[in-house]
């Protein structure tokens, strides 16, 4: 496990989306994902990876802007639906 107990296959996944943070710095655990560079585009196709790489479908309930208010939330809504 890396930062904050999610998976390395998560945060790779995670940073090809985030343009505003540098590849060696940690990622802030409950920073806002558009504050760090998340645009609506990679939003779509970030959920899509974490659904095809995981294994898991995102269901209408937990797709609001909460599920990007931070790594840690959106990491525990994946393990959630694992």
């Amino acid at each position: 496990m890396t930062n904050n107990s999610w998976p390395g296959d998560f945060e790779t996944l995670l940073r090809q989306h985030l343009s505003a943070i540098p590849a060696d710095n940690p990622i802030p655990p409950d920073q806002s994902l558009f504050e760090l560079g998340l645009d609506s585009v990679g939003a779509v196709t970030l959920l899509t990876e974490l659904e095809d790489h995981f294994d898991i479908q995102f269901d209408d309930e937990v797709l609001d802007l909460q599920l990007f208010s931070g790594v840690t939330y959106l990491w525990q809504a994946v393990r959630k639906l694992s």
